[in-house]
């Protein structure tokens, strides 16, 4: 028989006091059932502000809205470390995986995008450290109120932070319009320069 290595739930068995997992959501604070904000045409709603040292390990939303544009008009803006830009400063659909305003449910290691019986059900697993803190931020960018804003994001706090650990960085860029290239069947459409050529990546050190 195949041995099975069990070894990575050994976590779920050792007391360690220097983890403790959290949670931050958008439960009632009435007591009702009405566990959702709601976010006005231009208004930024602070959905998480976390102190210490810990590491967002889940990100969970679901919208309900009039706005079909929505994904691209609710920005999410998140900083690490009382830092005064964000390090994450995307629309929400592009966060998730989803570009144009169009849907697709799909699942993958680190994000899930799954249909609900009315609205749509997005997940982020991103491993997100900080050492000093976290802070999630939605913009509203659009003309209409964002009727029903649910999150939940489940972390662990730490004592400390290893200095060695690395931050979570995504921004949007997109250039409109582009700039064209002569086809194939136009002529030769060479660049041996990179001049003009639009950047998908750029990696520094």
């Amino acid at each position: 028989m195949e041995k099975i290595n069990l070894s990575f739930l050994g976590k779920m068995m050792t007391l360690d006091g220097s983890i403790r997992s959290k949670r931050i959501s958008s439960w009632d604070r009435t007591g009702g059932n009405r566990d959702a904000i709601s976010v006005p045409p231009g208004e930024k709603a602070i959905l998480a502000d976390i102190k210490g040292a810990g590491c967002i390990n889940h990100v969970y939303f679901t919208i309900s809205t009039r706005d079909r544009q929505y994904l691209r008009k609710l920005l999410l803006k998140i900083y690490w470390d009382e830092e005064k830009n964000p390090s994450v400063e995307v629309p929400f659909g592009d966060f998730f995986g989803v570009g144009h305003c169009r849907i697709r449910f799909f699942k993958s290691l680190m994000i899930c995008v799954n249909e609900g019986a009315y609205t749509v059900g997005f997940n982020c697993y991103f491993p997100m450290p900080f050492s000093e803190g976290a802070r999630i931020e939605l913009l509203n960018e659009s003309e209409l109120t964002m009727r029903a804003v649910w999150h939940h994001f489940d972390y662990e706090e730490y004592d400390r932070l290893d200095e060695n650990i690395g931050r979570l960085h995504a921004q949007w860029r997109r250039q409109n319009p582009c700039k064209a290239v002569p086809r194939p069947d136009e002529g030769e459409a060479k660049n041996l320069t990179g001049e003009d050529n639009y950047v998908i990546l750029k990696a520094m050190t």
